[in-house]
């Protein structure tokens, strides 16, 4: 039996944000559900069974589970000590996975080590947010002046998702969109912001016709290349319907036979789908869960976003509200990128949904990320129980 008690006295104890930690565990649960269901239909390819996958996934979850509990107990302020060593860590990773990675679709993105493969790249987007909130926090009105401040803000964001391009694509876009809807909630002025979008538009019109010209060649050797050869591939597949993938097609079909309540177990289109628990998962839970399912689903990360934005508007530290707002948008818009390609708004990504697919390190990744959100929403409900006391203290001197 479940004591709610004990439940209650757990999120008091530790004051964090006791509906993070509901919506947390509620997509775990649903996660396994939607592992076990996929799984359940592994082809010989996979050459892995059923109670291997879903020991491996709850296995993560766990870890995952034990990571925020313990990173909610760390003060915040410490990730702000630590902003610049972790941003060299996260470079010297990003170096190493160059230097002696794994290669993953034509791209390396992991590293062993002592027998595990472990995706780096989740790691680094966090020790990237992290410092970025750090320097915006510093920085403060600073940030206005262009040519000693803000240009060096706008070549780090470049610089540094150009480097994880390599990588992924996807993943260095979301970056990258994460970055200026921080560089959007600082100080900056609008007029700067918006003449920054005005010329990114540009450029990122000019840099798609050029992706999409005969000068970039998908069988090239070199990985940058390579990387913009895949994604050209994918935007030519996504533009052309006629030569749409079987992954994209099959998780289409996967949704509009979904119903409205759940079928576990009923799924037929999840079958030879190699990343149907983890770069298509969305489609293949709709599909034997229902379109309902669905919705909750989508309305538990939204939600999360909610909370993360109430937790940066109650904090006192500009470092805590940066870092709530770029943890809260990167983990949704993830999310919403994931459901998008599900959906046939995207082309192909990639992506997984986070806490959701089959993963390690982007499960551990995300857990300490949430982990650092609950300890600020900790920290911003001790500030108002001290201004609370504060208040009261001054009201009984009054009336004495």
């Amino acid at each position: 039996m479940i004591d709610a008690a004990k439940i209650k006295s757990f999120f008091a104890k530790n004051k964090g944000d006791s509906i993070i930690w509901t919506l947390v565990l509620f997509i775990m649960l649903f996660s396994v559900l939607a592992v076990y269901s996929t799984g359940a239909k592994l082809n010989a390819d996979h050459q892995q069974s059923l109670m291997f996958l879903i020991k491996g996934h709850v296995f993560y979850l766990f870890i995952g589970l034990i990571c925020m509990y313990i990173v909610q107990n760390i003060n915040y302020r410490w990730w702000y000590k630590l902003s610049k060593l972790g941003l060299a860590l996260g470079f010297l990773l990003l170096i190493a996975t160059f230097s002696f990675g794994v290669s993953e679709h034509g791209a390396k993105r992991s590293l062993i080590v002592f027998g595990m493969k472990i995706q780096t790249i989740h790691f680094i987007e966090l020790c990237v947010i992290i410092f970025f909130s750090s320097w915006l926090a510093r920085t403060k009105d600073n940030i206005n002046d262009i040519k000693h401040d803000y240009i060096y803000k706008l070549i780090f964001i470049f610089v540094v998702c150009g480097l994880i391009m390599s990588q992924k694509t996807s993943a260095s876009i979301i970056l990258g969109i994460t970055c200026f809807v921080l560089l959007f909630v600082s100080k900056l002025k609008f007029k700067y912001f918006a003449t920054t979008m005005g010329i990114l538009t540009i450029i990122v019109a000019i840099g798609v016709s050029i992706l999409m010209s005969d000068a970039v060649n998908p069988q090239s050797e070199n990985s940058f290349f390579k990387r913009l050869g895949t994604a050209k591939t994918r935007l030519e597949s996504f533009s052309n319907k006629d030569d749409i993938h079987r992954e994209i097609l099959t998780t289409e079909a996967a949704i509009a036979s979904s119903s409205l309540f759940p079928r576990p177990g009923e799924s037929i289109h999840n079958y030879g789908v190699k990343e149907s628990y983890s770069d298509y998962v969305f489609a293949f839970f709709v599909e034997e869960y229902g379109i309902l399912f669905g919705i909750i689903l989508i309305v538990l990360y939204l939600i999360l976003f909610y909370r993360a934005m109430l937790i940066a508007r109650r904090i006192n530290t500009s470092f805590g509200a940066y870092l709530a707002v770029g943890i809260g948008f990167l983990i949704t818009f993830q999310a919403m990128v994931h459901i998008c390609v599900c959906t046939g708004v995207f082309p192909a990504t990639g992506e997984t949904l986070p806490l959701f697919s089959k993963g390690g390190m982007s499960i551990i990744t995300t857990s300490i990320s949430i982990g650092i959100l609950l300890n600020i929403s900790k920290e911003a409900n001790k500030e108002m129980e001290q201004q609370k006391e504060k208040e009261k203290t001054t009201e009984e001197v009054y009336y004495e």
